[in-house]
């Protein structure tokens, strides 16, 4: 397993280094070692791998591309890391936009699948569902990491209790997104 993935990010950063882009160090270390990735928490059925390795044009992006690096089992929300020449970096977030499309995969925005090319009301649905959710990837795979465990811990698969840290983050969410 570590050999496919390190060839996938290979494959990767060869198509990188063609477009002008370069790929953060944090996604190269992690996505090309399972054996890392894999002891990253996660509760909601999601994993962390380069299933197609392939980096797409983010349409409406003037230079943005995107390849995708987390996927949850039922392909409702996916994860991809957006780069751009001026090295521009961010982690965008596609939730499910059915039923106004057939998929979250942005790759298919540029790439048609064995059902064909998506319509344009099709295309403008997985578009209206995209969001940046982190200012990089190594942001990203923290607050990953830092919120399934605290869900772990809260819901008792974990019995190790929070510590300041984790404690310090849920006030902020709580002041930031849960004022009184």
């Amino acid at each position: 397993m570590s050999a496919q993935a390190r060839e996938k990010v290979r494959h990767v950063t060869t198509q990188a280094e063609q477009l002008g882009l370069v790929l953060p160090a944090t996604f190269t270390r992690l996505m090309a070692a399972p054996e890392l990735y894999t002891r990253i928490p996660t509760y909601a059925g999601c994993c962390f791998y380069l299933d197609e390795a392939q980096l797409d044009p983010l349409p409406g992006s003037e230079d943005g591309f995107v390849v995708r690096f987390l996927t949850d089992q039922q392909d409702c929300i996916l994860w991809y890391l957006y780069l751009t020449r001026r090295r521009d970096e961010a982690v965008l977030a596609v939730t499910d936009p059915y039923p106004k499309a057939p998929s979250a995969h942005l790759e298919r925005l540029s790439r048609p699948d064995e059902d064909g090319p998506l319509t344009d009301e099709q295309r403008q649905a997985v578009v209206a569902n995209i969001y940046a959710c982190a200012p990089s990837f190594e942001v990203f795979v923290y607050r990953w990491w830092l919120e399934a465990t605290i869900y772990m811990k809260l819901h008792w698969y974990d019995s190790t209790p929070l510590t300041e840290e984790e404690r310090r983050y849920l006030a902020h969410c709580r002041e930031r997104y849960w004022p009184k």
